[in-house]
């Protein structure tokens, strides 16, 4: 990694307690952040033989010194790019401990199948699950390489999510309408948790597009 890249990286994890890093592309994630932010703890989860993927890599999470306390590894998962900290309620002044998910799902490409897409699904969904009955509260984030467009995700439990987060009562907003297969899987995970959608709710977050390619195309 180029030393202005990193130094970018740097500014921006440095503002936030928790940053979660996908496709990380190196396998020396905690030699190059142990020496670049020695304040951060990282767990590096590289891609192995049995997940989708080319071997090594990886999703990486860091973690402040200063909540370092309040979260442990709970998880880290042998089928998809996972890693699964669990976090003491006060750091998200929440009641309960929090699982939280940092996820990388693969986009389908001409050597990924619909059934490899679903597959991935199928663990990420198991994983959810177990986590939904294990804590109080679950937040997960990440890359999901999902398009929902308009399509709505609310069913009757969402609303007593919303009753608890104001700030989640207003409609989704989307700037991107492409929908694909990943995404209505997305939606099946997202109505048997049931899990928020918080992406197009968020303060200043009027559904802008999420990804933007080397050549300029936004998604």
């Amino acid at each position: 990694m180029c030393d202005l890249k990193l130094e970018r990286l740097c500014v921006h994890i440095a503002q936030h307690h928790i940053a979660v890093l996908v496709e990380t592309r190196t396998n020396d994630v905690v030699s190059i952040f142990a020496t670049a932010l020695p304040t951060y703890t990282v767990y590096h989860n590289p891609i192995s033989s049995t997940m989708i993927g080319r071997t090594g890599n990886g999703i990486a999470v860091l973690i402040d010194q200063s909540i370092h306390d309040f979260v442990t590894i709970w998880h880290v998962s042998e089928q998809i790019q996972a890693i699964w900290p669990k976090c003491a309620g006060q750091v998200f002044n929440v009641l309960g401990n929090v699982a939280l998910g940092a996820v990388y799902l693969n986009p389908k490409t001409d050597k990924r199948s619909n059934s490899d897409i679903t597959e991935s699904f199928e663990h990420f969904f198991d994983e959810a699950t177990t986590a939904s009955l294990n804590f109080t509260n679950v937040l997960m984030m990440g890359d999901f390489n999902v398009h929902i467009g308009d399509l709505p995700e609310l069913i009757d439990e969402h609303y007593d999510i919303q009753d608890d987060f104001k700030c989640l009562q207003h409609a989704r907003r989307t700037c991107c309408k492409s929908v694909n297969r990943a995404g209505k899987l997305f939606l099946d995970i997202a109505a048997a948790g049931p899990y928020m959608l918080t992406t197009g709710r968020g303060k200043g977050d009027s559904g802008q597009a999420t990804f933007v390619e080397y050549h300029g195309r936004q998604k």
